[in-house]
């Protein structure tokens, strides 16, 4: 049985540019060649519309662009990052919360958060 995460990254992927990376966890920042994506779970809740045992998991997809420029990381991300919010919809029963800018380890970027149901098979 796959993950919340495994199956959010899983409909994630085809939705990036194409010289995007979905990474699992990064810690060495150094090496990044093109604008990378982090899937993380921040928060696990009950989901209050649905029967119990059914979970409400919010996400954040971190993204990060190598270049440590502003101008040119947020000239590259910009267009993509917001085109990439609009095809989240795409995604059955995943829910777009929020897009907010970040600097992470000299690099620019976004945290797009996102929430997902679960329940237990």
């Amino acid at each position: 049985m796959a993950t919340a995460r495994q199956q959010v990254a899983s409909a994630l992927r085809p939705l990036l540019p194409k010289t995007w990376k979905l990474r699992d966890y990064m810690t060495d920042f150094d090496k990044l060649s093109s604008p990378t994506v982090m899937l993380h779970v921040t928060e696990v809740g009950p989901f209050p519309q649905a029967p119990l045992g059914h979970l409400l998991v919010t996400m954040e997809a971190t993204i990060l662009c190598p270049n440590s420029d502003p101008s040119r990381a947020w000239g590259v991300l910009d267009d993509q990052v917001l085109e990439l919010i609009h095809d989240l919809g795409t995604i059955d029963a995943l829910t777009f919360s929020t897009a907010e800018p970040i600097v992470y380890s000299n690099h620019f970027g976004f945290n797009v958060r996102f929430t997902v149901p679960s329940t237990k098979d």
